[in-house]
C-alpha cells in the first residue's frame, strides 16, 4: 500500500492476511474511503461467521508532521488491532526523521494542531477581557447616572410640593425678547411644570415677575436663581450684547454653580457670547426654536424640556 501523505491517498494496495490464507487487493481514492471501507468490512466480519481479518500495511511510507494528518494518525492509532505488526510501522516526520506510532506521537500532533489556537487565545483573550470590562464599566455608569437622574427628579418634585419658595426654573433673558419670551415660552414652561410636579403654584420664575419691588436688582437676581434648581437662559443676539445678561446675570448663575441649559431663539453670533457661555453653548445640548411663516416651533417636546429641567444636575 502506497500513501503520498497522511490526509491525501491517491493509489494504495492493501494485501489481506485471512484465516484461510486468503489474499485480495482493496483500493480507493481517498484516505477516507480506505477507513470507510476497512471499517465497513469490519463490521460485516463481526456480524458474519467470517473471522475479521488484519491488514498489513508496513510496506507503506506515511507522511505524518502537519495537522491534516492528524485524522488518519488518530483513526490508524485508535484502530490498530485491525493492522498486522502496526508497532513496526514508522512515520515519516517533519525533519525526515522515522517516527514509532505510538500515544506520544498521537499527543505530539495533538499538541503541534492546538498551538496555534492557544497562541491566538492567548494574545486575542486580553483584549476580549479589556473590551467587556470596558462594556460592563460602561452599562454601570450609565445605569447609575440614569438612577440618579431619576433620583434627583423624585426628590425636586417632592421639594416643589413642599417648599412654596423653590423654583424648577429661573428663566433668564433679555428685555428686548420678553413678547417671544411670554407668548411662547414662560407660560407653556409652568403649565406642563405644574401638570408634572402635580401642584398649581408657579414653578417658573423671572425676573419681571418675581422681583421684590423696591429691592436691589442685583441681589434680587441672585436671590432668585438661588430659589432655582436650575437656569434657562434664552440666548440672542440681543441678549449677547446685554451688559447686564452677560456679565452680571452669567457671574450669578456660574458663582452660584446652578445647572444651565440654553434655549436659541434664531441664529446667534457665536462671536458676540462671553467665553463662558460659548464654553456650554457649544459643549452642552439646548433648547432650539425655528420661526416657519411667523410661527415660533419648539424642535423637542414640552415633556422633555421639563424632564431635563427635573433631572439636570
Amino acid at each position: 500500500m502506497f500513501l503520498r501523505h497522511c490526509h491525501y491517498l491517491q493509489y494504495f494496495y492493501i494485501s489481506v492476511v485471512m484465516e484461510r490464507d486468503h489474499k485480495g487487493v482493496l483500493s480507493s481514492g481517498t484516505e477516507q474511503g480506505l477507513q470507510k471501507r476497512i471499517t465497513d468490512y469490519m463490521e460485516y466480519c463481526r456480524n458474519s461467521s467470517e473471522k475479521g481479518p488484519v491488514f498489513d500495511i508496513l510496506s507503506n511510507k506515511i507522511i505524518c508532521y502537519a495537522c491534516e494528518h492528524k485524522s488518519t494518525v488518530e483513526w490508524l492509532f485508535y484502530r490498530k488491532s485491525y493492522f498486522y505488526r502496526l508497532s513496526e510501522l514508522r512515520w515519516v516526520g517533519q525533519s525526515g526523521r522515522l517516527l514509532k506510532i505510538n500515544e506520544h506521537l498521537v499527543n505530539s500532533l495533538n499538541d503541534a494542531c492546538l498551538r496555534p489556537t492557544r497562541i491566538t487565545l492567548a494574545t486575542i483573550l486580553p483584549f476580549v477581557l479589556l473590551l467587556f470590562l470596558t462594556a460592563t464599566v460602561c452599562v454601570v455608569c450609565k445605569r447609575r447616572k440614569a438612577l440618579a437622574r431619576l433620583q434627583t427628579r423624585e426628590n425636586r418634585i417632592a421639594e416643589l410640593q413642599v417648599y412654596n419658595d423653590r423654583f424648577a426654573v429661573f428663566l433668564g433673558y433679555n428685555s428686548e425678547d420678553y413678547n417671544f419670551v411670554h407668548d411662547n415660552v414662560d407660560t407653556a414652561l409652568n403649565l406642563h411644570l405644574q401638570t408634572i410636579v402635580d401642584t398649581d403654584r408657579c414653578l417658573v420664575c423671572t425676573g419681571d415677575n418675581n422681583f421684590r419691588l423696591g429691592r436691589n436688582k442685583h441681589e434680587d437676581t441672585i436671590r432668585l436663581i438661588q430659589q432655582s434648581y436650575v437656569v434657562v437662559l434664552v440666548v440672542t443676539d440681543s441678549f449677547c450684547t446685554s451688559n447686564f445678561c452677560c456679565k452680571n446675570m452669567l457671574s450669578y448663575v456660574f458663582n452660584e454653580k446652578k445647572p444651565v441649559i440654553v434655549m436659541l431663539n434664531g441664529r446667534v453670533n457665536e462671536n458676540t457670547m462671553p467665553t463662558i457661555l460659548r464654553d456650554c453653548f457649544n459643549k452642552n445640548t439646548r433648547i432650539v426654536w425655528s420661526e416657519v411663516d411667523g410661527q415660533y416651533i419648539l424642535k423637542t417636546t414640552w415633556t422633555n424640556v421639563c424632564n431635563s429641567i427635573l433631572e439636570t444636575y
